[in-house]
C-alpha cells in the first residue's frame, strides 16, 4: 500500500492526463462528426461523396490497424 501512497502524484498527473485528452478527442470527434454528418446530407454531390468516402474509409479499416497507424506513425511526423 505504501508504493500507491509513494506515487499519489504520478497517479493524478496520469488521470488528469488522461481526462485533458479524452476531453480534447471528444471535441475534436464531436467537430469532425458534425462536419461528415452535415456533408453526407448536402445538396451537392461531391460533397456526399467525399463523406461517404471518408466513412467507408474508416470502417473498412480494423480498429487494430489503426492503432498500430498511429503507434508507430506518430513518431514520424514528431508526436
Amino acid at each position: 500500500m505504501s508504493l500507491i501512497g509513494d506515487n499519489i502524484g504520478f497517479f493524478l498527473s496520469g488521470l488528469q492526463a488522461t481526462i485533458v485528452l479524452a476531453l480534447i478527442t471528444l471535441a475534436l470527434a464531436l467537430v469532425v462528426s458534425l462536419l461528415v454528418g452535415l456533408m453526407s446530407v448536402s445538396q451537392w454531390r461531391a460533397l456526399r461523396v467525399f463523406a461517404l468516402c471518408y466513412v467507408e474509409f474508416w470502417r473498412d479499416i480494423p480498429l487494430l490497424v489503426n492503432l498500430l497507424f498511429v503507434y508507430f506513425g506518430a513518431p514520424l511526423v514528431g508526436v
